[in-house]
């Protein structure tokens, strides 16, 4: 039995239409779908950024996702749109149907429906629609460049010698900043670069002013600041030649133009960006109100802490003040005295103690030896005999030949001696060369 696929082949096969596909190739909706995408991404106009203008249509706020639906259309085409909640949230307007916009995004074919949509990540009114568009290829060009990275973006010291404010002398931004630098940090001096803030040669005129204040030596930050207005007005600030001036300026920038709702590449380019130019003033110079109050704050805190240190180390003084040793110091070094008399005492009571035996055992050694010394021998009137010729001491007196002569050594000297003749067996006992008085014949005293 054949499967359907089978029965699908061999009914195509024999469809009037079957010859008519390329190579009898047929496809299926997700084939063509997948080519008519390659396609789309196959063109870098299409794939990567394109602007179109057109008149909303059907706009619609996902209430549950955030994201917005809409179509845009002219007098002959519509095309579907769909924006994403995180590109939908930073619209700075509410669009509505009817409102003529430009829409920046690319385009995908969303596969379910076998649609292509534009996938819009900005949205702006005609008027300004273009230059937003342009402005975003910028930002994207810049940020790739690393101008708004917060690595490179320096901090603001604490206690600057001098401020210097780029701005309109005339406008309401340096009497805003004036006016805060006069309440929190009046002995901060101000040094004002004057330049254009809108209008024909504002770009040029700011560049320089930045120039010109950052040669005075002693001004550490500097404040470029513009109040309120239209977004036209506000426009240069977000001109290329003066967003890399502030980047590369060599002083920190703090950056403050229009209102907080307002936001221009020339302040994300700065070290810090304010929302009014009263803020920017704040920010880069200090509160010496507050600063007085904390070092009084501090300064009291020390105060305490010297006191209660002082109060511990008196209360320590007291007490050791108050102690025996200190009130009567002659009684305490009595009794420890006599302790230290009783100590010495005793420990020369112990050390003699110790010595006792092994000072009886040195004199029992010592009469032992004394008692087997060759001397003590020679005291009780023995005598060492010596063969005088040769110094072989005589141990026996079968040893000596008669008329040999002999030296006798005795305990007060010796004698020279010469053998008459050997008697047997008148030697007493065994002794080593030794002469018990009356046991020899003497003759021939040397």
């Amino acid at each position: 039995m054949s499967t359907s696929a089978e029965r699908a082949a061999a009914w195509s096969a024999g469809a009037p239409w079957g010859g008519v596909a390329p190579a009898g190739q047929v496809l299926t909706v997700s084939q063509l779908t997948e080519r008519i995408r390659a396609r789309i991404a196959s063109d870098p106009c299409l794939a990567s950024q394109v602007a179109v203008t057109g008149e909303l249509s059907n706009v619609k706020a996902h209430s549950g996702s955030g994201h917005l639906y809409f179509s845009l259309k002219d007098r002959n085409s519509r095309v579907a749109c769909v924006m994403w909640r995180n590109h939908a949230q930073r619209l700075g307007f509410e669009p509505r149907d009817g409102m003529q916009v430009v829409a920046t995004g690319y385009v995908d074919v969303y596969a379910v429906a076998g649609v292509y949509q534009l996938y819009v990540q900005g949205l702006y009114p005609v008027g300004l629609g273009l230059l937003y568009a342009r402005l975003q290829e910028l930002y994207q060009r810049l940020s790739q460049e690393g101008l708004f990275d917060e690595a490179r973006k320096r901090p603001l010291p604490p206690w600057p010698r001098g401020v210097g404010v780029v701005t309109s002398p005339d406008g309401a931004a340096l009497r805003d900043v004036v006016a805060v630098f006069r309440r929190r940090s009046p002995r901060t001096p101000l040094v004002l670069s004057p330049a254009l803030v809108q209008g024909d040669g504002a770009v040029e005129s700011l560049i320089r002013a930045l120039e010109r204040v950052v040669q005075v030596s002693w001004v550490d930050v500097v404040i470029v600041a513009r109040g309120g207005g239209s977004a036209e007005d506000l426009w240069i600030f977000n001109d290329e030649r003066l967003v890399r001036a502030v980047a590369a300026c060599p002083k920190p920038v703090v950056c403050a133009i229009g209102h907080e709702t307002d936001v221009t590449l020339a302040e994300l380019a700065a070290d810090r960006r304010a929302p009014t130019p009263s803020a920017a003033a704040e920010v880069a110079g200090p509160d010496e109100e507050s600063a007085r109050l904390g070092l009084r704050q501090q300064t009291v805190r020390l105060e305490r802490a010297v006191r209660r240190h002082l109060a511990r180390l008196h209360e320590c003084l007291h007490r050791a003040a108050s102690r025996p040793a200190l009130v009567r110091p002659d009684r305490w070094l009595g009794r420890h005295r006599q302790r230290l008399d009783e100590l010495v005492m005793r420990e020369e009571a112990a050390v003699r103690r110790a010595l006792e035996g092994p000072r009886l055992a040195l004199a029992s050694l010592s009469g032992r030896l004394s008692a087997s010394s060759p001397l003590e021998t020679l005291a009780r009137g023995y005598a060492l005999v010596q063969e005088e010729a040769t110094g072989r001491w005589v141990r026996r007196a079968a040893e000596v030949e008669p008329g040999a002569h002999l030296r006798l050594r005795m305990r007060d000297g010796a004698l020279r001696c010469r053998v008459l003749d050997r008697l047997e067996g008148a030697a007493d006992g065994d002794g080593a060369g030794l002469i018990r008085p009356g046991g020899a014949e003497h003759g021939d005293l040397a």
